[in-house]
């Protein structure tokens, strides 16, 4: 089964649970995104003729006991892998597409006839355009899938599962393999918003709503087509659960176990039947509870994609980023963390008390329109009797930065163009303000710092000594966390100690300078 080359998706046609493993994880070595793993039901687990409904279920919680298992030697031996297990189909369900485009196959058979026979293949035949790449392996003789599986008819008609949903990792695999296993006709999942989102770690890092329940409904078809999906957004810990009467099975983990029975208990309020409550196993062989928060933390310093600047189309030099960030993010400290990485800074604040000097332009306007309460006892604007006079009033705000942006616009060209002339090939342009203001089109790539609102705030009472309403207002005049985030390449998050801060500005050092060479 050695690849010629790499792939960016591909399916692995199984023989046998003996030596399931070592067969994805031969093919995963060729692929780089995604792979597919058709999973034939295995005859002690199947449903046959004399199957009652206890049995059935008895045999569904040992499939969903088998699947974690094999979620857990995936998270060991795939960890950046995208592996799918492809379930059979209910009988007389249509068959849809695959959400990515088969490029090769890994069969476990000898050749393509008996591939196409079997009982793994017959799960995704007809789901794809057959790729041009097959490879073999010529000397199979374990095959403990056989003719006479009768593929798996779910214990339950409509079937109940609820998250966040967030950055998909192999835990929510298997809530919702377990979710589509257990249905006969139907699944529905809540997706959390609004409320339930306000104390997640990270919250500004989620992904939007639509993303979320567009990649759990790719997901579920996949795994398992033909059956009805229902992906509903939910603001409160019940949902859809105490409105569907049919509903008649929810899926929970271990840690949503206690939620599942409030659950129950709200419908017999109500006067609803009770819902089977199916508990999924931890993904077996670790402690370690798998985390889209983790997820979330791992973004920290990472390098994505964004539409490219103005700047960055221009190919011009020096290469620069823009670092931004609210009140209290740790910008400042960033910043001094990177120029001790030998990046020169250039601080938008330094250069609006350039803007701000007397007898320039700026400050002529700026005391015509905000009167000579604005300056000090020697004639210079004080910024803090002047922060006080704008942070309250937007329309005074947006009238300062009227004044005083375009100025601060020049001064940022003029100092790139030095650092230019000076040889530098790479400067960080540090500007609160710097989406703002337009500023990005002078930069390559945009890094933004942040902390959640109110930890911003609690830092702006303790460093200003400021009662919490007036800091409120200030952080809140602001552009948002999840506004600046959403235009960033880079982020980072000073919520913890500065040692973390300092190594996720590392992480994006080390990325860039790959980049840059």
């Amino acid at each position: 089964m050695a690849a010629i080359q790499r792939y960016r998706c591909g399916a692995v046609i199984v023989n046998s649970t003996v030596n399931l493993i070592q067969q994805v994880i031969k093919a995963a070595d060729a692929i780089t995104d995604t792979l597919y793993l058709p999973l034939p039901l295995t005859p002690p687990l199947a449903r046959d003729a004399t199957s009652t409904k206890d049995t059935l279920v008895a045999r569904q919680n040992a499939y969903t006991g088998y699947l974690s298992n094999l979620f857990h030697h995936f998270r060991q031996n795939t960890p950046s892998l995208d592996v799918r297990v492809l379930l059979p189909l209910s009988p007389g369900a249509c068959s849809t597409p695959l959400s990515r485009s088969l490029e090769v196959v890994f069969s476990a058979y000898p050749d393509i006839s008996q591939t196409e026979a079997s009982p793994a293949y017959r799960i995704i035949a007809g789901r794809f355009t057959p790729p041009t790449n097959y490879f073999f392996h010529p000397d199979s003789t374990i095959c403990s899938f056989n003719d006479t599986d009768v593929w798996h008819v779910g214990s339950h008609q409509h079937v109940v599962v609820g998250g966040t949903f967030d950055h998909l990792h192999q835990g929510h695999y298997l809530l919702l393999a377990a979710t589509v296993l257990n249905s006969s006709s139907s699944c529905t999942v809540g997706v959390s918003i609004g409320p339930l989102l306000k104390d997640k770690v990270l919250k500004e890092l989620l992904e939007p709503l639509e993303q979320r329940c567009f990649k759990v409904k790719e997901l579920m078809q996949d795994m398992r087509p033909g059956l009805e999906l229902n992906i509903v957004p939910i603001t409160d810990p019940y949902g859809p659960t105490i409105t569907d009467p049919e509903l008649d099975c929810m899926v929970v983990s271990e840690e949503t176990l206690k939620g599942g029975e409030a659950v129950n208990r709200k419908r017999l309020e109500l006067e609803m039947s009770s819902m089977v409550i199916h508990k999924i196993p931890l993904i077996a062989g670790t402690d370690e509870k798998l985390s889209s928060t983790q997820q979330r933390k791992n973004q920290l310093g990472m390098y994505q994609e964004k539409v490219p600047t103005k700047k960055h189309k221009l190919k011009s030099l020096p290469y620069v980023i823009g670092l931004t960030g609210g009140t209290c993010s740790g910008k400042t400290s960033i910043a001094t963390h990177l120029a001790a990485k030998g990046a020169r800074i250039i601080n938008c604040d330094k250069l609006g008390h350039e803007a701000y000097k007397p007898d320039t332009p700026a400050y002529n306007q700026l005391i015509e329109r905000f009167g000579s309460v604005i300056l000090s006892s020697n004639g210079t604007i004080d910024t803090k009797i002047l922060g006080g006079i704008v942070f309250s009033d937007r329309g005074k705000l947006n009238t300062l930065n009227q004044i005083v942006w375009p100025v601060i616009a020049e001064l940022i060209q003029r100092n790139t163009a030095a650092a230019l002339q000076d040889g530098c090939r790479l400067c960080v342009l540090d500007a609160a303000v710097l989406l703002e203001a337009g500023w990005d089109e002078f930069v390559d790539e945009v890094w933004v710092a942040f902390v959640p609102e109110q930890e911003a705030i609690s830092r702006l009472v303790q460093r200003n000594g400021l009662d919490e309403d007036t800091a409120r207002v200030r952080v809140l005049s602001q552009m948002s966390n999840e506004d600046k985030i959403a235009r960033a390449n880079v982020t980072f998050c000073s919520l913890w100690q500065m040692e973390f801060t300092h190594k996720q500005v590392d992480s994006a050092w080390e990325c860039l300078e790959n980049r840059m060479a």
